[in-house]
């Protein structure tokens, strides 16, 4: 269940209502002070900044929750075969 795509749904809604929340905020504050959309602006700006770093945050954990996969060992040995073939080879000719 890690890898569920309920988990990428819900880092999406994050993101999108905490721009919303901040953006909501400044369009009150917009509609008691001012008839300019500064507050609302700037709730956006500050929205999108709270939201990325959060986005940020999340997708470096679970990066670091991905299972690493283990070194094989049969690499190495595959490797020395393969030198091995090539000596033979030599000595044929």
């Amino acid at each position: 269940m890690k890898n569920s795509p309920m988990n990428y749904i819900s880092i999406g809604l994050q993101l999108s209502i905490t721009i919303f929340i901040f953006m909501y905020a400044g369009h009150l504050l917009d509609a008691k002070y001012t008839e300019t959309p500064i507050f609302t602006l700037l709730g956006a700006f500050i929205g999108m900044i709270i939201g990325f770093y959060h986005l940020i945050k999340l997708l470096k954990v679970k990066k670091s929750d991905e299972p690493k996969l283990p070194k094989d060992e049969n690499d190495e040995n595959d490797k020395d075969n393969k030198n091995n073939d090539d000596e033979e080879k030599v000595k044929w000719r």
